[in-house]
């Protein structure tokens, strides 16, 4: 079962007396620990697809299951409870409280799901060490630098044990040497089983994930599965070479025991 099914989904805004629609017909499926990258030009509906996905709006039509359950009319209050459960967020600027610390940034989203003090602390505590960063959990968002930054917020979005985490550009704010320090932590995060979806305009960025969405003008232009794609190609390979190679050297094996055998005959003659 996907983890998110989007069945001709289709978002219009009203500007005026006109509707100007955004996402024509979207048809995506994103199953369980795949790494998913949205690219497209500004403009495309990127943002768009990403807040249907995130639940933060609703579509104007079509199909929207998260973990087999259709949210497509869900109201306001119901998509935040499942939003709550169901996703984290990385945001391109953080979007950590500065008033609060590092540990109570990432246990804010435990809060709203009624865990005890005692179990929010101690799944915090495990998140920030887990993102190198458990020396600092009593720090202000102040005292760090953009990358920590971004580790503290990555670290909220799994405190719920989401579904799936949306990353809005996540290197966005960060220089190249920190940019690629995050990907790195998402990689790790992605071979733990965690199901990521990631809006980026770096196609760099883009190969850390298996699978890349293409957007143009709302529509859907290119996917491609990476991974799968490479493995197969290597297997191929592989295979013909083995083919390729084998066969010669048996080739050759028998004309050199000819020559041997017709060079024994001269001798024995002689």
């Amino acid at each position: 079962m996907a983890v998110i099914h989007l069945e001709n989904i289709k978002k219009s805004y009203q500007r005026g007396s006109e509707s100007d629609e955004v996402l024509h017909g979207i048809d995506l499926q994103i199953e369980k620990g795949e790494f998913v990258a949205v690219m497209g030009p500004s403009g495309s509906g990127k943002s768009t697809l990403m807040n249907l996905i995130g639940l933060l709006d609703t579509p104007s039509s079509g199909i929207y299951k998260i973990d087999g359950k259709d949210v497509s009319m869900f109201r306001d209050t119901k998509l935040a409870r499942i939003r709550r459960k169901k996703i984290g967020f990385i945001f391109q600027s953080f979007n950590l409280l500065p008033r609060l610390t590092v540990l109570d940034n990432v246990m804010l989203p435990m809060a709203y799901m009624r865990k005890s003090r005692s179990s929010r602390e101690k799944r915090a505590s495990k998140l920030l060490k887990q993102v190198g960063l458990d020396t600092h959990i009593f720090h202000a968002p102040n005292e760090l630098s953009g990358g920590q930054m971004q580790r503290v917020a990555i670290a909220r979005s799994l405190a719920n044990r989401p579904s799936v985490v949306l990353a809005d550009e996540p290197t966005g704010n960060l220089d190249s040497k920190t940019g690629t320090q995050i990907m790195d932590l998402l990689a790790e995060l992605h071979k733990e089983g965690n199901t990521i979806v990631m809006v980026t305009h770096d196609t760099q960025i883009a190969e850390y994930a298996n699978r890349t969405i293409e957007l143009v003008d709302g529509v859907i232009t290119k996917d491609t599965t990476r991974k799968s794609k490479t493995v197969s190609a290597a297997k191929t390979a592989t295979s013909d070479e083995t083919v390729s190679e084998d066969k010669p050297q048996k080739k050759k094996s028998t004309k050199r025991s000819r020559k041997k055998k017709k060079s024994q005959k001269k001798k024995d003659s002689a």
